[in-house]
């Protein structure tokens, strides 16, 4: 294990606590030992850049149109259940969702996670989000986890969106057609970056009724109307079709898409591109299967972006004092450093094979080591102290590489917030 020494880190620490801005903490714990026992009173109350930091227990979801930072406290779990909807954020004003597992349990399968004609920048670290579903014997598409309409920078790092499951029709498919699962995510109109995140269709259900439907499996991610993607290291897993149960009917859904685009544009990385396994009848003999669902249905070409993904691990949140361990993955001999910035917005670098989620005008670099044999790099980092005035700092973090040759390589990114050893 390699311990930076404090010296290589005076760039990070003096950009992690800039005097002029101010990040207050509001503590939300549905036991009652926080300032607010539910998140809608505590964004309400929130100004703008504040952290809202979660403890353990289930939560009603808010509506969030400014910039705040909502984060689950270390090794709390936190469930927001309803729609958490961001919508209308000005400039300037990120919004950083963090450690949160978001779900709907409503049958009318609405979507947990919605994102509505945001200016500012969306962050998503660590989430878990699973749509609604609807199950045998109901009917009803499956619920989206994740509805992206309308917004211009939008990025997930080390999470996992799954749809919810689709009925099934009783009228059978032969009139109406199979109910579609939810997709992991849907985008309209929106540019949408993502790092090492799974994109999960939902399974369809299955036809238990007679002369029933099941649910078709839904896509991994559908993106629409002129959206763009930029993908590296991402897993898109079309969603299974829902076998016949019943003996009269031979009516099983098929299998989702890993990714479904019309009209949009999609870059990758690295991915794993999926579709899913198609339902069967299962009271025929032998089973009658329905059709697997397609690893990719694009109306362009998907853009294979060229070079190696490199990796980044490490905490989500840190108190002042405390040790958080890193890795960095790539290749043997790649020399690491850290990009540092309480800023964020998303960048296409072709050049450097990835891309930016900080400004790089607006970023500390702090040097670390050398990627050995076994193409991994680890060492420990202690969270500074915070001036007394600041009770957090929101800081996003991406690794740039350099290899033998000279060659610079961006690695993916992560969040994390330094908060004052007393909360």
């Amino acid at each position: 294990m390699q311990v930076i020494p404090s010296a290589t880190r005076i760039a990070a620490l003096a950009l992690l606590v800039p005097s002029a801005f101010t990040q207050q903490v509001i503590v939300v714990d549905a036991a009652g030992g926080g300032d607010h026992l539910d998140l809608p009173a505590a964004v309400s109350a929130a100004d703008v850049g504040d952290v809202l930091l979660v403890r353990t227990g289930s939560y009603t979801a808010p509506t969030i149109s400014k910039g705040l930072a909502i984060v689950a406290d270390s090794g709390a779990d936190v469930e927001v259940l309803d729609p958490t909807v961001v919508s209308g954020t000005p400039p300037g004003e990120p919004v950083l969702l963090s450690g949160l597992t978001l779900r709907d349990h409503s049958w009318w399968a609405w979507h947990p996670l919605q994102l509505k004609s945001c200016e500012g920048p969306i962050r998503l670290d660590h989430l878990t989000v699973k749509g609604a579903s609807v199950g045998s014997f109901a009917q009803g598409n499956g619920g989206d986890a994740a509805q992206v309409v309308g917004c211009e920078d939008v990025a997930s790092m080390r999470s996992t969106f799954k749809g919810g499951s689709a009925g099934e029709d009783p009228f059978g498919d032969s009139i109406h057609g199979n109910f579609i699962s939810g997709a992991g995510m849907r985008v309209k109109s929106s540019r949408v970056a993502a790092w090492r995140t799974v994109f999960e269709g939902g399974d369809g259900s299955a036809a238990a009724m007679m002369l029933s439907s099941a649910g078709a499996g839904g896509a991994g991610m559908r993106l629409r109307e002129q959206s763009e993607l930029f993908g590296f290291l991402n897993l898109f897993q079309g969603g299974r079709g829902g076998d016949s149960l019943d003996f009269s009917s031979d009516w099983c859904g098929p299998g989702g898409s890993g990714l479904l685009a019309r009209a949009s544009r999609a870059f990758e990385q690295a991915c794993i591109f999926l579709g899913g396994e198609g339902g069967s009848a299962t009271n025929f003999s032998p089973p009658k299967d329905c059709d697997d669902g397609v690893p990719t249905d694009l109306g362009r070409p998907l853009v294979a972006l060229p070079g190696l993904p490199r990796g980044l691990e490490g905490p989500r949140v840190l108190r002042e004092g405390e040790v958080g361990q890193f890795t960095a993955y790539g290749t043997a001999g790649d020399r690491v450093s850290l990009a540092w910035s309480t800023r964020t917005a998303f960048r296409h670098a072709p050049r450097l094979e990835g891309g930016w989620i900080s400004p790089p005008t607006a970023i500390a670099l702090e040097p670390i080591g050398t990627i050995g044999g076994s193409g991994q790099l680890q060492w420990s980092f202690t969270a500074p102290d915070l001036p007394a005035s600041k009770e957090a700092r929101v800081a996003y973090v991406q690794l740039i590489t350099r290899d033998a040759t000279g060659g610079v390589r961006l690695g993916s990114p992560i969040s994390i917030v330094v908060l004052d050893a007393g909360l």
